[in-house]
Formats: C-alpha cells, sequence, structure tokens
C-alpha cells in the first residue's frame, strides 16, 4: 500500500474511533451533530453548486467537470486541485469545524459542503487513492451498533424525537476503501433523492459565465448532462479576464478590518477584498452583488461588484453590519477611483455612468450605501465640462443642446467652462 494512502488510512480510523467513543459517552454530543448538520444543510440549500465550486477552486483547482446522470442518480464532481488532507476530512466529520486555513475574510465560513446532505442518499469523496463514503444507511448501522435498543429509545425520548429517527450525523462517521482515480485529483459522487433532480438541474443551468469573473484558480468549468453539454472558461491577462467574446478589466482594494470591528475570539485578523468587473462597453446584464458567487442581493450598477462581506448564514443576503458599512464605504471609494482611471486623459461622463444606479437595494439602503453615493455625486469634481475638466456639480450649467454645440464648434469654451459636455443620456444623470 502506497505510504500516503496508509497514513491518511490510518488517521481516518483513529478519527472513526474517536467519534464512535465520543458518541458513546456523550449522546448529547451526537444529537447535538445531528440537529447541527440539518441546520447547516437547511441555511446552505440552494447554494450546493456554488458551495462545492467553492470548495473546489479553495483547493487551487484549475478545472472542474461536473455530471449529471439521470438515469443512475448521481451528480458528480470532479476537479484539479489539490487533494484532500487530513484536516479537511475532519471538518466534515465535525459540524462545525471549517478545514480553512488561509487567509481570512469576513463571511469565510468553510461550512457549506454540508448543503448537499439536503440532497444526498449518498455521498463518496475519493481522493489520495481512498473511497471515503457517507451515508444514512451508514449512519444507521453505526447508531444501531453503538446503542442497544432500549438506550436509542431514551435517547430519543429525553430529546423530544420520534420514534423512527436516527440522530446519528451522516458525515459523523464514514467508510473507507481504496480506490485510485484517474485523471483528477478528488471526486464527489452524490447519489441523489429523487425529489432533488430539479432543483440540481435548476442550478446547473442557472450558471452563467460571470461566475468565473472572481476565483481565485476556477479556469475551467465543463458541465455535462442529458440535454446538453458546454464549458464556461476565462483566460487572464494582467487586470483583464476574458469570457467568451467579452473581456473584463479588474479594479480591485484589499485591507484589514480596523481593530474595533475584529472579531476579538479570533487570533487571525480579519481582512477584507473588493473587486469591479468593468466590460468594454461599460455595461452588464448580470445585477447580482457577488462575495465570490453571487448573492441574492440587488445591485443595478453598470459594472459587476464582489466585496468579501458580512453574510448571511445563507450567503446570500448582507447583514446589517458596522463591518459591512465600513466596507461599503471603501467600496464607493474604488468605485469612484475606478470611474476616473477609466476614463484616464478623456474626461468623461463615465465616472458618474459608473456610479449612477437605476433601483435601490432595501438592505444596502439600511446601510447607508445610496445616501455616500448620492453624497459623492454632489460634492466630487465628476461631472465633465467642455473645457476637458471636472467639476462639482454644484459648479456646472446645463444648457439646451444648441447652446453648447455653438459654444464648442466657434472654439469658445474658455468663456463658458461650465457648462457640461453633451451626452444623449445627460437627462438620467441630472
Amino acid at each position: 500500500m502506497d505510504k500516503n494512502i496508509y497514513d491518511i488510512k490510518k488517521y481516518l480510523q483513529q478519527q472513526i474511533e474517536s467519534q464512535k467513543n465520543t458518541y458513546l459517552k456523550d449522546p448529547d454530543r451526537m444529537v447535538s451533530d445531528y440537529n447541527r448538520e440539518i441546520e447547516l444543510a437547511n441555511e446552505y440549500d440552494g447554494r450546493q453548486i456554488f458551495e462545492l465550486l467553492q470548495n473546489a477552486d479553495d483547493e487551487e483547482a484549475e478545472k472542474v467537470q461536473i455530471e449529471l446522470n439521470e438515469d443512475q442518480k448521481i451528480l458528480s464532481i470532479v476537479n484539479s486541485g489539490e487533494s484532500f488532507s487530513k484536516k479537511g476530512y475532519k471538518s466534515l466529520m465535525l459540524s462545525n469545524l471549517s478545514s480553512k486555513t488561509k487567509q481570512r475574510y469576513i463571511g469565510n465560513k468553510g461550512l457549506g459542503f454540508r448543503a448537499i446532505i439536503s440532497w444526498a442518499d449518498n455521498i463518496s469523496i475519493n481522493s489520495n487513492g481512498l473511497d471515503v463514503e457517507f451515508s444514512h444507511s451508514i449512519a444507521k448501522s453505526e447508531f444501531n451498533n453503538l446503542f442497544k435498543k432500549q438506550e436509542q429509545e431514551d435517547i430519543r425520548q429525553t430529546r423530544d424525537l420520534s420514534q423512527d429517527a436516527i440522530p446519528f450525523a451522516m458525515l459523523a462517521v464514514p467508510r473507507i476503501s481504496e480506490k485510485k482515480l484517474e485523471n483528477w485529483s478528488t471526486a464527489i459522487s452524490i447519489t441523489y433523492k429523487p425529489d432533488r433532480f430539479e432543483d440540481i438541474k435548476f442550478q446547473i443551468n442557472s450558471l452563467e459565465k460571470e461566475i468565473l469573473l472572481f476565483l481565485n484558480s476556477l479556469n475551467e468549468i465543463r458541465i455535462k448532462t442529458s440535454e446538453k453539454e458546454f464549458t464556461i472558461s476565462r483566460q487572464i491577462s494582467r487586470d483583464e479576464i476574458i469570457i467568451e467574446d467579452t473581456t473584463w478589466k479588474i479594479y480591485s482594494s484589499a485591507g484589514v478590518l480596523p481593530d474595533n470591528l475584529q472579531n476579538k475570539n479570533r487570533n487571525e485578523s480579519e481582512n477584507f477584498s473588493l473587486k469591479i468587473a468593468v466590460s468594454d462597453n461599460l455595461s452588464t446584464s448580470y445585477k447580482k452583488l457577488f462575495s465570490f458567487f453571487p448573492t441574492k442581493v440587488d445591485i443595478n450598477f453598470p459594472v459587476i461588484i464582489h466585496g468579501t462581506f458580512d453574510l448571511d448564514s445563507s450567503r446570500n443576503q448582507i447583514n446589517k453590519s458596522n463591518k459591512n458599512k465600513y466596507i461599503l464605504d471603501r467600496l464607493i471609494e474604488l468605485i469612484i477611483s475606478t470611474a476616473k482611471e477609466i476614463s484616464g486623459k478623456e474626461v468623461s461622463w463615465k465616472p458618474l455612468q459608473i456610479l449612477n444606479y437605476s433601483s435601490k437595494n432595501y438592505i444596502l439602503d439600511e446601510l447607508e450605501f445610496y445616501d455616500k453615493i448620492d453624497a459623492a455625486i454632489d460634492e466630487l469634481p465628476i461631472i465633465p465640462c467642455i473645457d476637458n475638466t471636472y467639476r462639482k456639480l454644484i459648479d456646472v450649467v446645463h444648457f439646451d443642446q444648441e447652446l453648447t454645440e455653438l459654444v464648442v464648434n466657434t472654439s469658445n469654451q474658455h468663456l463658458f467652462p461650465e457648462f457640461v459636455k453633451l451626452t444623449a443620456e445627460i437627462d438620467s444623470y441630472l
């Protein structure tokens, strides 16, 4: 047997025995893990595919393949990243433990893998030459082996569980076998419940090309279903990302949260990262705020915005918190600096165009985001004038097209420098 396989197999066997002994001595801990597993699965429901892709990206995978086999009722996700580590296996077996040890960002919880439990009858992870299998039937078997019938009834009765409940977490104890994987480093195979097929299919079909914009490693996602096969891929060139026929330029900002916003219960500092993706034509039909993957926060700007925000447990909404207020302030600064950088030497409406939102999101509104955007528009010199300078809104004059054209055509800009530049969208800007 390969030394690495032997080492990890031995480690897993030790973890399994430790888990069983813990549960045998402390059934409350077993029931707590069971309840927490269900809770986490429900919290992340609707984001299972995103969580699986996030895990692959965290392991520095450049390629992922997703295959949905309707006949066998199997969803498989294979990736080319790092193999499963000991900490990775342990984090699955302990319901509140994350294996993420890289630079810590707000919202980086590392527990989303449990979302797939709500889909699965069986989950197997093939990596390191081992097949590590989790299932409800394994959980039931382990529960029955650990406790006699009367003990099982006592556990259920004293904790207000139904008489047929199996209060044993699905990911608590796996079964291990040796099985080498070809071509990929890790394969996750999910035997899904028939009634979850439509949800799985919907999530796969909802994958948009923009999901590759803010990931650290993933450059290619291949999708295979009974209906179609397609690939989403990107090419990175310095600060530009090319996805299909669109070139996105990425503008970014990052830093460490101030001391008063740090979580005092942790040793490592919390960081934040912000990115803005700007297409060639300064427009996008994708109107969701990203935190690596899209959330459910509508944000109607002509660019795509990503931030490591303080998210709720579903990762779909941002919390009303001082951390997010701070990050949104930094985001406004990034939007403004991005707008001015885009303009370059040419004085244009682009700074105001980027700041121009078409509607408000109520959560962002409660966090005073739009008030600060409006204040920036009022207070900053971002209005382009015919003398090729920017002025504040209060210092400019907007006359009709004929008069402005006359001034420009007769080269008299120096007499009326405060006239704003003409644009077809001027009424929506001012």
